[in-house]
């Protein structure tokens, strides 16, 4: 099973119920304890219900009971998901983030209250049900960075959808591999023009010749990319590329960071394998371009 995060390109966070007290239903809620003698952030499982190895149904509430300690602790930054993989790289949490508590003590334990019916509608999420709880600290106001958590448990699941898992792991594999081979390198292109204006006559001509032989590997991956993005958006085209342009946009602005120097041995190396008539792309992707032509049903090389 192929997991990573993309929590800063795709929307999760949890929902919260809140009833009266005299139903016996879950509600969320913080206590704080005392935090042990070790240092350092941690997120530690207590209790779950059902427990790990146990039947969900698409109408359930799970409830969690999940102890945290955090090092650095400043009000409003950390708070706690719990995460479903999905297919590929990524996972999603029912509910809206705008919606989920931030933790008020720097050690302590919270009741999290988990409605899988968001997560059973889910097109990518991966069957049968496993999930994890993860302690993240707010970075801005859009991303988050995952500082610790739990081992991931798995579930069983009866009654799961038909048509679960459309492709196979590999599959996504190799989009999320030909997906950054080929960004980063018009990424690249772009930052070297600007910041290095007199070596533009040159690395254009290569850029452009390059990309030329690879055009039909390149429009095929984003494709597949674009159509990835807009089912994990449920279908909404304008979500997906907005989500595709600040993927690409975070990456533009990472590599503007660079040092000077080093982003110039960056730009010369590119201009090297753009220029080189040995070229390797298909031996660096040619087995994942196979794979995703082989599941896709696509070939833009004929």
């Amino acid at each position: 099973m192929k997991i990573a995060a993309r929590i800063a390109l795709v929307s999760v966070g949890l929902a919260w119920g809140g009833l009266a007290l005299a139903e016996p239903a879950c509600t969320y809620r913080e206590e704080e304890v005392a935090a042990p003698a070790t240092a350092g952030d941690s997120v530690t499982l207590l209790n779950v219900d059902p427990p790990e190895g146990g039947e969900l149904r698409k109408d359930m509430v799970v409830v969690a009971d999940v102890q945290f300690q955090i090092a650095d602790f400043r009000p409003d930054t950390y708070f706690i998901l719990v995460m479903f993989p999905t297919a590929g790289f990524g996972g999603v949490s029912p509910g809206d983030t705008a919606d989920t508590p931030m933790l008020q003590h720097s050690s302590g334990k919270v009741r999290l209250c988990v409605p899988l019916q968001e997560v059973y509608d889910h097109p990518r999420v991966l069957w049968p049900l496993s999930m994890s709880f993860q302690l993240l600290k707010k970075t801005d106001t859009r991303s988050s960075l995952g500082i610790a958590s739990t081992p991931k448990m798995k579930f069983k699941s009866a009654d799961a959808p038909a048509n679960q898992n459309l492709f196979p792991d590999e599959y996504y594999d190799a989009l999320q591999r030909t997906n950054t081979y080929f960004d980063t390198r018009a990424i690249l292109y772009k930052v070297c023009i600007a910041r290095f204006p007199a070596a533009q006559p040159e690395l254009t001509k290569a850029y452009r010749a390059w990309e030329a032989r690879h055009r039909a590997d390149i429009e095929l991956v984003a494709e597949l990319q674009f159509e990835d993005l807009k089912n994990t958006a449920k279908g909404r085209a304008d979500f997906a590329a907005s989500i595709a342009d600040s993927m690409f946009a975070a990456s533009l602005k990472s590599y503007e960071g660079f040092p000077p120097a080093v982003l110039k041995r960056q730009c010369d190396m590119k201009l090297a394998e753009f220029a080189d008539p040995d070229d390797t792309t298909d031996l660096v992707v040619g087995d994942q371009m196979a794979i995703l032509r082989k599941h896709s049903g696509k070939d833009r090389s004929k």
